[in-house]
């Protein structure tokens, strides 16, 4: 079976789309799909890239994230809490998530507690409700979660 690597961030506003809408793609084209974390954060800062300064093009985001749910028929009640996760937790989490084979899972949890029920990423009540993450014992510099 051919494999896609998909590569996302947690906090980015068009990640949740793609989350939302991969699997089911990828099963309906015979892809496997490998779910690949990463801090896009490091390298915005390397490019001096700063969206969260730009008000009219953090509206803009928000409003084409809308337009484009209603297109591709993914849920949307409105804009998440964002920024979010200054901590970077809930992608460290799913770092770990995706070298023990449940990041699947964590991410589609998260991004829907995230924009479905306005949960913030990383805080404690996202970590408690974590799927098989463990994530109740997570610490805030990202170390090893225990295995559940």
């Amino acid at each position: 079976m051919k494999q896609l690597d998909f590569f996302y961030f947690f906090g980015s506003g068009y990640a949740y789309l793609s989350v939302m809408r991969i699997d089911a793609m990828a099963k309906q084209s015979g892809v496997a799909v490998r779910w690949r974390p990463f801090n896009v954060r490091t390298v915005m800062a390397e490019n001096n890239i700063a969206l969260r300064t730009q008000a009219a093009k953090v509206k803009y985001m928000w409003r084409d994230v809308e337009r484009r749910a209603a297109t591709h028929g993914v849920p949307y009640v409105g804009a998440p809490v964002w920024p979010t996760d200054p901590d970077l937790l809930a992608n460290r989490v799913a770092m770990v998530a995706a070298e023990e084979g449940w990041c699947e899972v964590y991410t589609v949890a998260s991004f829907r507690a995230w924009y479905l029920e306005g949960m913030e990423l990383g805080s404690r009540a996202h970590c408690a409700g974590s799927p098989r993450s463990g994530c109740r014992r997570c610490d805030r510099q990202g170390r090893r979660c225990p295995r559940p």
